[in-house]
């Protein structure tokens, strides 16, 4: 009888023993993966949107080490800015790293926020991941470039090319001017409304434009145009090389007028870009010494502009572009 009762105990103690056991998870063996998503977070919102697509990134590194010391990778993030990353062990728990190549063109890369809502969203570059049976998945990551947005409505600018040489009967024309993104006009004779404008004796011809981003809230940052070699159209009294900040007169985004100053003679700093004159152009002959300013040539004929029409597209400057870290 006592035997019959301690026999039935212990098969108590066994089975509530297994059941214990059984509620534990498994976890991972070696080489089941842990696996996410990267990319380009353009709103810093740490979700992965649909326009976001096409920003997956290439080439991140993510490796991953366990409470032991253990180390899973690294591997890389490949087309698609997806990543596998087999484990080393079958620890329960890793932290995961997700970094930026160490190269001068990441430089200005950064880690997004943390993804609040439902979807694909990123994690900050470390997280601790519990890796079950079978491996973890959803493990994301996204990095951004604080540079690369734009603000709700931005100004958009642009040049404007007059008529013969940069103080010429045009020069008090405006050589470029801007206007808000969504700028319509009230009716289908009516130019857009247009702010900024900057004469064309400042400038002269000009194509490149970029905006330095604000450093601060409520600033307007910096513009930049850059000289162009265009037929009909003279450079700014800066020659070829320049490149001009532009700056609203009254310091406001309404500004109805800008002026612009040289920001840099590129031709100054041994920079070879070609002349827009034929080596021996005269004074006084009409097709002769293309003028950057009258008095050089008053009477080179703008009509016909014989030095720029093979010319252009093959000397000076083209369209120019800010770096992301906006220096």
């Amino acid at each position: 009888m006592h035997r019959g009762l301690a026999l039935t105990a212990a098969l108590g103690v066994l089975g509530t023993a297994l059941v214990a056991t059984s509620a534990i998870p498994a976890h991972a063996a070696v080489d089941d993966p842990i696996t996410g998503t990267i990319w380009q977070d353009y709103d810093s919102d740490g979700m992965l949107s649909a326009f976001e697509d096409s920003g997956r990134l290439e080439g991140i590194e993510v490796r991953a080490y366990d409470g032991a010391g253990n180390v899973a990778g690294p591997v890389l993030t490949d087309a698609n800015g997806t990543y596998s990353l087999p484990v080393t062990s079958g620890a329960a728990r890793w932290r995961v790293e997700a970094n930026v190549p160490d190269t001068p063109q990441w430089e200005a890369w950064e880690d997004s926020v943390v993804g609040r809502s439902a979807g694909t969203g990123s994690g900050t570059t470390v997280q601790f991941v519990d890796v079950p049976d079978g491996g973890a998945s959803g493990v994301d990551f996204s990095f951004q470039v604080p540079g690369a947005y734009v603000e709700n409505n931005p100004l958009v600018y642009l040049p404007a090319y007059r008529y013969g040489a940069s103080d010429g009967p045009q020069g008090g024309l405006f050589g470029g001017t801007a206007h808000p993104y969504d700028a319509m006009s009230p009716n289908s004779t009516t130019a857009v409304p247009t702010t900024w404008q900057v004469p064309f004796q400042q400038v002269g011809a000009t194509f490149g434009t970029a905006w330095q981003q604000a450093s601060a809230p409520g600033e307007l940052g910096t513009l930049f145009a850059s000289a162009y070699v265009r037929r009909h159209s003279g450079l700014g009294p800066n020659g070829i090389g320049a490149i001009y900040r532009i700056a609203p007169d009254d310091g406001t985004a309404t500004s109805t007028t800008a002026s612009a100053s040289l920001l840099v003679d590129l031709a100054d700093h041994g920079i070879d870009l070609g002349s827009d004159n034929d080596p021996g152009a005269a004074v006084g002959d009409p097709n002769g010494l293309r003028p950057t300013v009258t008095a050089q040539n008053p009477a080179y004929d703008w009509q016909r502009d014989a030095q720029a029409w093979d010319k252009v597209g093959r000397v000076g400057l083209g369209g120019i572009e800010i770096s992301t870290d906006q220096r």
